[in-house]
């Protein structure tokens, strides 16, 4: 168990051997889920996952790592969010900034937080709540146009749009506008 990372070069005809840029086995964790993986602009790859469990009830949470050799050594993983995390993505962009974005679930509501390093991933800024509080998990995504223009995505279910045998949603975009 872990998080192993390959590169290529070549268009992907060769493949790197793996390197382990997070063991999971030697941290004692039981899963590792959605590991997502950026490249910032100066090289610098930048590496989430969340840690989860096969047992409800037991230690959770959101990690994150870099690597300043194009992946050859690994950070350590340090933890962004004790929470139960629904679902992650990470965003790199100009020589610096990351955008870490997720979906917690509290034990009450769910929430889609963001996180921006502005110094690759050293230091963090204020949590944000993208999107206000929901009572479910919804569906999201987060788009980039390379440049630090960001939209976060929500699909929202509406009760008042329902027709027989159809759902009404809502399609919601947030702009990150720094």
């Amino acid at each position: 168990r872990g998080v192993y990372v390959v590169q290529s070069v070549d268009n992907g005809k060769n493949w790197t051997t793996p390197v382990l840029a997070f063991d999971a086995i030697a941290a004692g964790w039981e899963r590792i889920e959605q590991p997502r993986l950026s490249l910032g602009g100066d090289g610098v790859l930048h590496l989430v996952f969340i840690r989860n469990t096969v047992r409800m009830g037991q230690s959770v949470g959101l990690y994150y790592a870099r690597s300043l050799d194009g992946g050859a050594t690994w950070s350590e993983a340090q933890i962004v969010s004790e929470g139960e995390i629904q679902w992650v993505d990470i965003v790199s962009y100009g020589n610096s900034t990351v955008h870490l974005v997720w979906q917690e679930y509290d034990g009450l509501v769910f929430a889609n937080i963001s996180q921006v390093s502005q110094d690759n991933g050293v230091t963090w800024g204020k949590l944000n709540n993208v999107t206000g509080v929901n009572e479910g998990p919804t569906p999201v995504s987060i788009g980039s146009n390379g440049n630090g223009l960001l939209h976060f995505i929500q699909i929202v279910g509406n009760p008042s749009l329902d027709a027989s045998n159809q759902k009404g949603l809502i399609l919601q975009d947030w702009t990150w506008n720094g």
